[in-house]
């Protein structure tokens, strides 16, 4: 669609493709301060200033689109020069992390988290204390017999 036949409404539909609301559209249009609001209400009714907003913001989006994908292009083809360029000197640690990055972006690559739960997590540093002690108790016994220092065979216990 070629650029709507009155300026002004081909400046609203600019202004409102480019994300200004409607009054203030109007208002960058040329219209009144005081009718404003009215105008771009009225304005946003007409069928042709619509497809014009509408073919405006498809523009834009496919612009952004290209902008993003190049860059994306750019990206991946510069670290695969570095790549190229490292196993080309001998550097394998810059070369596996420009590969590791290219592998990333594909999506081969999945971080993945182990969590290890203790026992000893849920004792307070007064129980690990009194775990510890006797531990260290119980290796310093001769012949791995319990500590005899409070006659304690069994560890203590810890509620």
């Amino acid at each position: 669609m070629p650029q709507l036949k009155t300026a002004t409404h081909e400046r609203f539909a600019q202004a409102i493709a480019r994300g200004v609301n409607q009054t203030n559209a109007a208002k960058e249009a040329g219209y009144p301060e005081a009718s404003a609001h009215v105008r771009a209400s009225e304005l946003m009714k007409r069928p042709d200033v619509k497809a014009r907003v509408a073919e405006l913001k498809a523009k834009a989006e496919t612009l952004a689109v290209k902008r993003v994908a190049l860059s994306r292009e750019e990206v991946l083809n510069r670290l695969l020069d570095v790549a190229d360029k490292a196993m080309s000197t001998g550097n394998l640690n810059a070369a596996n992390r420009a590969w590791e990055l290219i592998g990333k972006e594909m999506g081969m690559f999945v971080d993945r988290k182990m969590e290890l739960k203790s026992p000893l997590d849920a004792l307070n540093a007064q129980q690990l204390k009194a775990l510890t002690d006797w531990l260290n108790g119980a290796r310093a016994a001769p012949n791995g017999s319990p500590p005899a220092a409070d006659g304690a065979a069994e560890p203590p216990v810890t509620h």
